[in-house]
């Protein structure tokens, strides 16, 4: 069960966000526009003077120490008050109901595997640990000295091969970007050299959920780039 969210003040950085027991009704999808559809209040002991009409907040939920953005919103108008529950009309703009799921199960130390989830998940799942990675300015340790296999058999999306890459080399929860670019950057960075062992599959994954044809070899491209020693094998040897 998620125990507390966090506001922030998008129109002051200085200030450090406001910890709340709970918020209703967050939407499912994501929209462009801040429309005043909903009605929700805010749950907790604090003082809600700072959330002023018309300014725009985002909605944290906090993991090892650091804030990840689920959703952004506007209050639109403020509603009576009863007891510690403030009323608000709101607008939401993006928001990530899979990034909340995943963080509420590893806030209670439950380590789901992003491989079981729909893929629709993998993408929330990068850009989390993406903001684990980047605590430590991308340092990760590697998990093995050994050659790495890569292989996409049981891989659904490009989202998929990158949550992949980043267990294949730093483990549960590790990044290797969510791009060719970032991927060169955080192997650079970590000193990556291992031997990869690419089965035959991956081309054809890479050209179908890419749409492109030289995909397969600019990833190629990126692994000799940082050092490593590329092996092509047939699938399954």
């Amino acid at each position: 069960m998620i125990k507390f969210f966090y506001i922030r003040d998008e129109t002051d950085d200085g200030i450090e966000p406001l910890e709340i027991e709970l918020i209703s009704n967050i939407p499912t999808m994501s929209t462009d526009e801040y429309i005043p559809l909903g009605i929700r209040f805010l749950k907790g002991k604090q003082d809600f003077s700072r959330f002023n009409e018309n300014n725009l907040f985002s909605l944290l939920m906090k993991f090892d120490d650091l804030y990840h953005e689920i959703a952004l919103f506007r209050c639109f108008k403020k509603l009576p008050t009863i007891s510690d529950t403030q009323w608000y009309l709101t607008g939401f703009g993006e928001t990530d109901i899979l990034k909340i799921n995943i963080l509420e199960l590893w806030n209670c130390s439950i380590n789901v595997n992003w491989l079981d989830l729909d893929k629709r998940y993998a993408y929330s799942w990068i850009s989390i640990c993406r903001r684990l990675a980047s605590k430590n300015n991308w340092l990760q340790k590697i998990i093995t000295t050994d050659d790495i296999i890569i292989d996409a058999k049981n891989l659904r999306s490009k989202d998929d091969f990158y949550c992949y890459l980043g267990e294949k080399f730093f483990g549960y929860r590790g990044y290797a970007g969510g791009n060719l670019d970032a991927l060169h950057e955080v192997l650079k960075v970590n000193n990556v050299k291992n031997t990869i062992s690419i089965e035959n599959n991956v081309f054809e994954f890479l050209r179908k959920e890419t749409n492109r044809n030289d995909y397969f070899s600019l990833f190629i491209n990126v692994l000799r780039k940082v050092g490593c020693s590329v092996v092509f094998r047939p699938d399954g040897q």
